[in-house]
């Protein structure tokens, strides 16, 4: 854990710098709830009842991850056809801006848009590439109802996970093997995906400590049909995937292993 230099923000006047935008996880768009949510102290679809004290405590942790967050510790590896290896592990946080620079917590001050992260293995052009990072490392105000009733204000979470889409989610971690994929997301609410070709499961899952923990959803895919094998666990936050064509045999994957956080 690196050492952060002290500060003091006013932001917006709620604990970031900006407004975070308003989710109504009872609605998908469609009429549905999504197939999980939950912010972050742990108000969810299976456990929807909020209090005054856990609505704080998302607060905190909310600019916890805004603030503090320095690094997603990832592993992802893509094993191209003619058994060329790219790998990736680690990422460290930079500032969503035109330069896309790593900054402490100090430089984020004026970061309206949130935080993003993008690594690929930089000494290999192979694609796709192992990738780890995230382009919309945000925090949303979760509603389970219409967000123009207050009533209906749960607490902060993470913004969409993407299974398909690692590198538009809130974090996202994707390898492969051959042509096929496999990707570990997370986020504060999902949608399973459903595709009969793919190996897909979906688990609640906490990022903190036991004593303090910060909770998320979890999405872990991959290609399953054919010459593909996926095997997925997203209370393990793994997915890998194995590409079998006669002697001709390539593995993938992509784990998130951790969240590291700048200390004071």
């Amino acid at each position: 854990m690196p050492t952060a230099t002290p500060f003091t923000a006013l932001g917006a006047g709620n604990g970031f710098p900006f407004c975070p935008p308003k989710v109504n996880v009872a609605d998908r768009g469609d009429g549905s709830p999504y197939d999980y949510w939950t912010t972050l102290s742990g108000v969810s679809k299976d456990s929807p009842v909020a209090s005054d004290a856990l609505i704080a405590e998302s607060l905190q942790l909310g600019m916890k991850l805004f603030w503090n967050l320095n690094e997603i510790n990832c592993d992802a590896v893509y094993e191209n056809i003619s058994g060329n290896i790219n790998s990736v592990s680690s990422a460290i946080f930079e500032v969503f801006n035109e330069s896309g620079i790593a900054t402490e917590p100090k430089d984020r001050v004026c970061e309206t848009l949130g935080l993003r992260s993008s690594t690929t293995d930089p000494n290999n052009s192979i694609f796709p590439h192992a990738q780890i990072g995230s382009n919309s490392l945000n925090i949303c105000r979760m509603y389970n109802g219409s967000t123009s009733s207050e009533d209906n204000f749960i607490g902060y979470g993470a913004t969409l996970a993407r299974p398909l889409n690692p590198r538009t989610t809130f974090i996202g971690c994707t390898g492969g093997a051959a042509a096929g994929f496999c990707s570990t997301v997370l986020g504060g609410y999902l949608n399973e995906e459903n595709i009969s070709s793919i190996a897909e499961d979906y688990q609640y899952v906490n990022m903190g400590s036991e004593g303090s923990p910060i909770w998320l959803t979890c999405a872990a895919i991959a290609q399953n049909s054919g010459v593909y094998s996926g095997t997925v666990d997203a209370s393990l936050l793994i997915s890998e995937i194995t590409y079998t064509n006669g002697s001709t045999v390539r593995n993938g994957y992509a784990e998130i292993i951790s969240l590291d956080f700048y200390t004071y």
